[in-house]
């Protein structure tokens, strides 16, 4: 509560041209190359985060962490700048509320995916701003906009942040390489009766048969809703040598240091397959669908055609994965042959790669002095 009447007292006294929300410190390499560019300008910043964990100690930047209080609904209501920055999608439609006293909400992504399928159909619809990543969501998103009747918006060539995070980052020591491992990264969904669930131990058990080296990385949000499911898988295979479990916020080392991915419905596949340039083997189990208008709005899926470009597809069969060795030599031979079109695919798709924070840094720039 003292910590509330802080933040209250404080917001009610002061405005800010720059408001970064972000729901948690796995967000924050989405937003720090921006802020550490803007904090140089003489631009009044407030970084409010859900999370306690959460640590910034830049010029011209004021962090508060909101937690997560029952009160906190009212402090949203007192924030006070010009934009409002967020990755966060549904802002309006769930518990953050829009403020009145905030000029312009921009939206900036945290996944290279589509935007009609994996989102809620209100997702974006309380934005002013769409940072996007490049043609495909700026089509689609005018597409929303006129099925669901909501505002215009106005759309920025930004880039997809994310992808020069890990490409400055994915520096790769040697001593850790293991030329067997291979990542499990299933997508989350909120049907119970997902890929984890129904054939994630006999995978990562036929795995290990065939003496790979597994790295089984759940999403967040199934840890969350479905830890007994993880907790059945983890105490099947923990006393394995070459199991792990990986529940870091960062998901770099298991890219970095897999051979190969293997997953369902996953966004993560679109990062391994163009900056880390390695295969994917997709499991044809069941699609991942958040909005069950996508149907009517005649926009082709994004991560449908890196599949088809890039993946193989694989259907669950009645074996169990007891093949799983050979589907990999024939995903590893089959993803040899296409390689060399990668970098040509990823220039051509994604605005601004190499440079998107100074590019997202001179939008906002540019927005703030209109």
């Amino acid at each position: 509560m003292k910590n509330f009447f802080k933040n209250l007292f404080f917001l009610l006294k002061n405005d800010f041209d720059l408001i970064v929300f972000s729901e948690g410190i796995q967000y924050q390499k989405i937003y720090i190359e921006i802020i550490k560019i803007l904090s140089t300008k003489r631009i009044r910043i407030l970084y409010v985060t859900l999370d306690k964990s959460e640590k910034l100690n830049l010029k011209n930047v004021t962090i508060l962490t909101f937690g997560k209080s029952v009160f906190r609904s009212i402090l949203y209501h007192m924030l006070k700048g010009k934009i409002l920055l967020t990755t966060t999608p549904d802002i309006g439609n769930n518990e953050i509320p829009i403020s009145k006293k905030i000029k312009d909400y921009f939206y900036i992504f945290h996944s290279a995916a589509s935007t009609h399928k994996l989102y809620n159909k209100n997702a974006f619809d309380n934005f002013n701003v769409i940072m996007a990543n490049g043609d495909y969501q700026i089509d689609e998103l005018k597409k929303i906009e006129v099925f669901n009747n909501s505002k215009k918006k106005n759309y920025l060539r930004t880039g997809y942040i994310y992808f020069d995070y890990l490409a400055k980052n994915k520096f790769i020591n040697p001593s850790n390489l293991n030329p067997k491992n291979i990542l499990f990264a299933p997508s989350w969904n909120k049907n119970k009766n997902n890929l984890t669930s129904a054939f994630g131990k006999s995978l990562i058990g036929n795995l290990l048969k065939s003496n790979m080296r597994v790295i089984f990385r759940p999403h967040p949000e199934q840890i969350k809703r479905s830890n007994k499911t993880i907790s059945l898988i983890f105490n099947s295979f923990k006393n394995n040598k070459n199991f792990l479990l990986d529940t870091n916020e960062s998901n770099l080392n298991s890219l970095a240091y897999s051979k190969l991915l293997i997953t369902d419905n996953s966004a993560i596949a679109i990062e391994f397959n163009l900056i880390f340039q390695k295969p994917v083997i997709y499991i044809d189990y069941k699609d991942k669908i958040n909005n069950q208008d996508y149907k009517f709005l005649d926009i082709k899926n994004f991560e449908l055609e890196i599949k088809k470009k890039f993946g193989y597809v694989i259907k669950c069969g009645n074996n169990d994965f007891e093949d799983i060795n050979d589907i990999i030599n024939k995903a590893e031979i089959d993803f040899a042959k296409k390689k060399y079109l990668l970098n040509e695919f990823l220039n051509k798709n994604f605005y601004n790669y190499g440079s998107v924070a100074e590019v997202a840094s001179q939008q906002i720039i540019d927005h703030l002095s209109e």
